[in-house]
């Protein structure tokens, strides 16, 4: 190769080199912009919350299950002045449980929704 085909491959090396350089410049910048860009986060936060709804609204039309349970500790002192009723003291447990299941057959707002 002569002197002059070196210096033009040099030359051409050095502007391929710098626009890969500028294009990861461009790249770096793009995703900076969508991690401070107020516009774009907006929209990123609008569209997960809008493909949130379909659950949501599906949810509204399946049943609805509450459960409950207690426990009481009862002490009853009891003194009555009338013969036909006994006087004493008495220690016991309540206990009680409860299963609710409620399911809407027909709300015309929540198949609207879904």
């Amino acid at each position: 190769m002569n002197r002059l085909s070196k210096k033009m491959l040099a030359m051409a090396l050095m502007l391929g080199a710098g626009d890969i350089a500028f294009a990861a410049d461009l790249l770096s910048i793009y995703r900076d912009a969508q991690v401070s860009d107020a516009t774009y986060a907006g929209a990123k936060a609008q569209y997960i919350g809008a493909q949130e709804k379909l659950p949501q609204a599906r949810a509204l039309l399946l049943p609805n299950v509450n459960f409950g349970a207690g426990a009481h500790y009862n002490d009853v002192n009891s003194r009555y002045t009338t013969p036909a009723f006994p006087s004493g003291q008495a220690d016991f447990y309540d206990y009680n449980y409860g299963v609710n299941v409620t399911q809407p057959l027909y709300r015309r707002q929540n198949n609207a929704t879904f």
